[in-house]
């Protein structure tokens, strides 16, 4: 059952990524792994996490579970490579 919001905001999800990102601009220039480690890992990787974290939060809102599943088992799948029945048209 696809159960499809009428009420969406993009300009919300826009809004929300960018308000919860301002804090790894202002701290990007520290930091984040231990000197030890020899590696340069600015602060801001971490923002990246923002846009996934929102994107499954709305879906959640909006489908459930089923609806989270279904982001991820289709961005996982290459774009037509699996059929209806779920069997893989390039396979042997």
């Amino acid at each position: 059952m696809d159960r499809v919001s009428n009420d969406r905001s993009p300009f919300l999800f826009i809004l929300m990524v960018f308000l919860l990102s301002i804090p790894f601009y202002w701290f990007n220039d520290r930091s984040v792994l231990p000197k030890s480690f020899h590696l340069y890992a600015p602060t801001f990787i971490f923002a990246t996490i923002i846009p996934v974290s929102l994107a499954n939060l709305f879906l959640y809102r909006e489908r459930g579970w089923d609806g989270i599943r279904e982001l991820w088992r289709t961005s996982s799948t290459p774009s037509g490579s699996e059929t209806s029945s779920g069997t893989s048209r390039y396979s042997c």
